[in-house]
């Protein structure tokens, strides 16, 4: 072989090695639990392959409904619809909103954290009380 051709060789194997990753998520079923906004917790179901997010069912929830019942259809919805938690919290159920996000992030932390990542290395960042975005820890 010449050496354009050993070029040619490793050339191939480094874009190669350079186009593997790692998965972002151990697929699965993930428990987050996040404190709602009166003080009980908020729990979500988050089902998940290697790739994406495919189904989240909020099944504690004990907020009141008559401006947060949006919340628990609208915010999982545009979670999966975008594959974000950046999704617009629901005006009127801003706690609600923030409640589910974060539970979602915490079980989303979970399903990357088995592949041993951790703090600002983990993918979906959760929004705080004062409404910034930080990575749960």
């Amino acid at each position: 072989m010449n050496k354009l051709s050993y070029l040619v060789i490793t050339v191939v194997f480094v874009l190669a090695a350079a186009g593997c990753s790692t998965r972002p998520f151990t697929p699965g079923s993930y428990i987050g639990i996040a404190p709602g906004m009166y003080g009980d917790e908020v729990a979500v179901d988050v089902i998940v392959d290697a790739w994406s997010i495919k189904s989240i069912k909020v099944f504690r929830y004990n907020e009141p409904l008559k401006a947060s019942g949006v919340a628990l259809e609208t915010i999982p919805k545009a979670i999966i619809e975008g594959q974000t938690l950046d999704v617009a919290p629901i005006p009127g159920a801003l706690g609600s909103s923030r409640a589910i996000i974060n539970a979602v992030a915490n079980a989303l932390n979970t399903a990357s954290a088995d592949y041993g990542l951790s703090g600002s290395e983990r993918f979906f960042p959760a929004v705080s009380a004062d409404g910034t975005v930080a990575v749960l820890e």
